[in-house]
């Protein structure tokens, strides 16, 4: 029989550690409760540029280092409370270009140096209030390129250097006033590669420039006798571009820049979401009896094969949002049961699922995978902040920012020590939020060691400790009676500047008499700049029955975790028992008075339905959980 190890933290467990980062709040952009809506985030000399909506001026042009007083806006665009709507961020050796609506001159092209007197508009591609219809900025070097309609020729292919002068038409390529509509803009060896239509041949081919006119040229008629041919899902590969062509789309191509050297690579069903990695191609692909699965190609018909079906049989996983990390591709796909997060090292046996974790806006934070998530069933429903190495263990969520639901965040961005996101707590609406990773505890100058609580009578005595802070202001501690829903119970004075440990104690007087079953602590941190944080959350047992006992996520994919708040210290039996009775597993563990945490492993477990006995002293509970 297999042994069932399970490990208890101690009470004194450390709540912050070197290698963490916690997220604080940065400003209250729109004061109160309303949205400021952050988005567009781009990295800009260490700290960020972004659009924001203060409620007064409209969405407009905004900077961050990450502090309240160094969150500012760079320009009204638009002045008064018109929206100038800045998009399309791209940073260029100093530069921030994007497209923005000053309501004189039409949506067109400006750039930034995070100064108001350097935020201008570049040139009035098309003059007076029409819209330059900009689109596509895509970077080479020092030269920006884009899409853009000047009233005469369409949408066409153009560039700037920055300059007035230095803003032109690369090239009319659907001469007079159609458009040849430039998309699916990528850089491979100094040459721009795009899709394009020069109204001559049928629908969209694969074109390049070496920004001159006379080097912007269309490399291959891709189905001469095919009409209304699309190219698209671009990606360059150790000097091969592959991309996907067809109508409907139902090819993989690759092209090393000639027209000879333009060839197909094997004929499937809608090719998508292409992604390098190790030189090699990996994508979404279907043929005539799988579903969409997961594929790969060396760039041979005979090596275009698929890896993995990730969803048995007929049916599609269509896995999607493919990041190289590290030489590890992440992605999700679709299980059956909802999207899940899965790795890849291009072998059949090294793709497979990390943990029944469902994410969205994956990112590359220093060689781990953030992104958003549900944090699991139940009480710790709702999507929160998320990282993964790769593995079940190593997949945590970051950190638990809002009260109640989820802080749903997105616009992930890492700009140089520091990451980015835009999540609401649910006192503030979606705001710009910042963790400093050469920082121990979120970007706050404070090195905390200890939270813990005892019940004493009918009170709550609260003890936390830290070893060194600087600038601290308070700390609020919150209480939570039914789980979800935090609210101040007091603000106790920071000691400001320390070195040495500092003891901190309360006392929550009368809490036993509230009538419920127990009782939830955390810490706001807070310093002198008005940012601040919050620790690990504690659970107090207050009842008069047994101690108590709860177990999440459930249903279980890997693992599971029992949360046990127990009066008293003492020595349990747990067991897993599967419907027929027998157990399956079985350990001794010693939990302490307070909240207890212990993992659960269950992974070597099948599909389907377990109890988990609890045994010894005061405690008699058993919990049923579905193993999926």
């Amino acid at each position: 029989m297999r042994k069932f190890y399970i490990i208890i933290p101690t009470l004194f467990l450390t709540a912050f550690v070197s290698t963490a980062q916690t997220f604080y709040f940065v400003k209250d952009i729109k004061p109160g409760i309303g949205s400021s809506n952050s988005g567009n985030l781009v990295g800009f000399n260490g700290a960020v540029i972004f659009s924001a909506n203060d409620g007064a001026h409209g969405d407009e042009l905004w900077k961050s280092d990450g502090t309240a007083a160094g969150t500012v806006m760079i320009k009204d665009i638009f002045p008064g409370s018109v929206s100038g709507s800045p998009a399309g961020m791209v940073y260029v050796n100093g530069t921030v270009y994007f497209m923005a609506n000053d309501g004189t001159h039409g949506e067109e092209l400006w750039k930034t140096d995070g100064t108001e007197a350097g935020t201008v508009l570049v040139k009035d591609i098309n003059p007076g209030a029409a819209h330059g219809m900009i689109s596509e900025l895509k970077a080479n070097n020092s030269t920006l390129y884009f899409t853009a309609h000047d009233g005469i020729h369409g949408e066409e292919l153009w560039k700037t250097n920055g300059t007035e002068a230095g803003t032109v038409l690369v090239k009319d390529i659907n001469p007079g006033s159609g458009n040849g509509n430039p998309q699916n803009l990528v850089v491979m060896n100094d040459v721009l590669f795009f899709s394009a239509t020069d109204g001559i041949h049928s629908g969209y081919d694969l074109w390049k420039s070496t920004g001159t006119e006379a080097g912007t040229i269309m490399v291959k008629d891709i189905y001469p006798v095919v009409n209304n041919v699309v190219v698209e899902s671009l990606v360059p590969a150790n000097g091969t571009l592959f991309f996907a062509a067809g109508n409907p789309v139902s090819a993989l191509w690759k092209s090393d820049g000639t027209e000879a050297g333009t060839v197909q690579v094997k004929n499937l069903i809608y090719p998508k979401e292409l992604c390098v990695l190790n030189d090699t191609l990996y994508f979404q692909g279907k043929n005539s009896t799988e579903g969409a699965e997961l594929w790969k190609s060396d760039g041979t018909n005979a090596g275009t094969v698929m890896l993995k079906d990730t969803r048995m049989g007929t049916a599609s996983g269509n896995p999607n949002s493919f990041i190289n990390i590290q030489n590890t591709l992440f992605f999700k796909t679709d299980e059956g049961n909802g999207y899940k997060l899965w790795i890849s090292d291009g072998t059949v046996a090294g793709t497979r699922r990390v943990k029944d974790i469902s994410p969205e806006y994956m990112t590359n934070i220093n060689g781990m995978v953030y992104f958003s998530a549900w944090k699991g069933t139940g009480p710790f429903a709702d999507r929160e902040l998320w990282k993964s190495d790769g593995t079940a263990a190593g997949t945590v969520m970051v950190q638990s920012i809002a009260n109640t639901g989820g802080s749903n965040p997105s616009d992930i961005l890492l700009t140089s020590s520091k990451v980015f996101i835009v999540a609401t707590d649910n006192t503030h609406g979606r705001e710009l939020w910042m963790a400093n990773l050469n920082t121990s505890v979120g970007g706050l100058p404070l090195t905390m060691v200890d939270f813990k609580g005892v019940l004493t009578g009918h009170d709550v005595v609260l003890k936390w400790k830290t070893l060194a802070e600087h600038n601290t202001s308070h700390f609020d501690i919150e209480r939570s009676l039914n789980g979800n829903n935090f609210e101040k119970a007091v603000s106790v004075t920071a000691a400001g500047n320390s070195t040495i440990t500092r003891q901190y104690q309360y006392t929550d007087a009368g809490v036993t008499l509230s009538g419920a079953p127990s009782v939830r602590y955390r810490l706001k941190m807070t310093d002198l700049d008005g940012k601040f944080t919050f620790s690990r959350i504690i659970a107090i047992y207050i009842g008069h029955a047994q101690s108590l006992i709860m177990l999440y996520p459930n249903p279980v994919s890997e693992n599971t975790m029992l949360v046990i708040a127990a009066r008293k210290k003492g020595n349990l039996t747990c067991s897993i028992i599967d419907q027929g009775g027998r157990t399956i597993q079985q350990r001794s563990i010693v939990i302490n008075e307070g909240s207890n945490k212990v993992p659960v492993e269950t992974e070597i477990l099948t599909a389907g339905i377990y109890t988990i006995s609890i045994n010894g002293g005061e405690i008699n509970e058993k919990l049923r959980f579905v193993k999926q």
